[in-house]
C-alpha cells in the first residue's frame, strides 16, 4: 500500500475524515471497471433519466442555443453573433410550450 498526500483523495461530506477512502486513480479505475461491467445497463438508464428529465432537458436544449448564438459550435450557423434569451425568458418560453414538446418527443 502507497501513502499519498490528502490532495489525491476526492472530498466526500459524509466520510468521518471528509475524503473517499481510496485515491483518485483506483477511484476512477472502479467506476471504470462498474460501467465495463453493466453497460447495457447504464445505457438504458442514461437514456431513461434523460428522456423522463425535463429538467435536464430543458438545460440541453438551453446550452444548445446559446452555443449557436454564442458561436461556440461546431457548426458555424447563421445566428451566430446574435443575442439570445436570458435563462428566466427561456425557462418561461418553456414553460408556455413543454406540453407541446412533450407531445412531439413522446416515445
Amino acid at each position: 500500500m502507497e501513502e499519498k498526500p490528502l490532495i489525491d483523495f476526492y472530498k466526500h461530506p459524509e466520510m468521518p475524515d471528509g475524503h473517499v477512502n481510496k485515491c483518485k486513480d483506483c477511484n476512477k479505475k472502479d467506476v471504470q471497471d462498474n460501467y465495463s461491467r453493466n453497460r447495457e445497463y447504464f445505457i438504458k438508464y442514461d437514456k431513461k433519466r434523460y428522456r423522463f428529465s425535463i429538467k435536464r432537458m430543458m438545460k440541453q436544449k438551453y446550452q444548445g442555443i446559446k452555443n449557436r448564438c454564442g458561436g461556440n459550435g461546431s457548426h458555424n450557423y447563421t445566428v451566430s453573433g446574435k443575442g439570445f434569451l436570458t435563462w428566466e425568458s427561456f425557462q418561461k418560453w418553456w414553460k408556455e410550450n413543454e406540453d407541446k414538446y412533450k407531445e412531439l418527443h413522446a416515445a
